[in-house]
C-alpha cells in the first residue's frame, strides 16, 4: 500500500482548485473541494492507494485487495473514510474509497456512530 498525498502547499491547492473549477465549471464542486475547505491542509488526511498504480484515486478502490484491509481495518489505527456513499447527503462530495483522516481511535468511534 502507498501514500499518494497528504499536506499540500496552501498556494499549490488554491492553484489547482481554481484551475479545476475554471475546466470543469462549478458543477464539479462535488469532486473539487472550495480553496480552503480541502481536509488535506490539515496535515491528518492521505489518499491512499495499492501498488498498482491505476489504484490511484480509482473509484473502484475500495473493490481492491487493498481497499477491503482499509474498510475492515483502518478504524483500528484512528482512521476513517471521510466521503462515502452513506455519508454524500452531509459532506455533499461522491464517494472517495482512497481518502482517509486521522481522528484517532475514541473520536474515530464517536464519528462513525454520530454518521451512520
Amino acid at each position: 500500500m502507498g501514500m499518494n498525498r497528504s499536506y499540500k502547499n496552501i498556494f499549490r491547492i488554491l492553484l489547482v482548485t481554481i484551475l479545476c473549477v475554471i475546466i470543469f465549471s462549478a458543477t464539479s464542486q462535488n469532486k473539487v473541494a472550495k480553496p480552503g475547505h480541502s481536509e488535506h491542509q490539515l496535515g491528518t488526511t492521505v489518499d491512499l492507494c495499492g501498488l498498482d498504480p491505476k489504484t490511484v484515486l480509482n473509484p473502484n478502490f475500495n473493490l481492491t485487495k487493498e481497499g477491503r484491509w482499509l474498510r475492515e481495518n483502518a478504524s483500528r489505527f484512528g482512521f476513517y473514510q471521510s466521503y462515502t456513499k452513506e455519508n454524500q447527503h452531509l459532506t455533499g462530495y461522491i464517494p472517495e474509497p482512497w481518502h482517509y483522516r486521522f481522528l484517532g481511535e475514541k473520536r474515530n468511534l464517536a464519528y462513525a456512530n454520530r454518521h451512520f
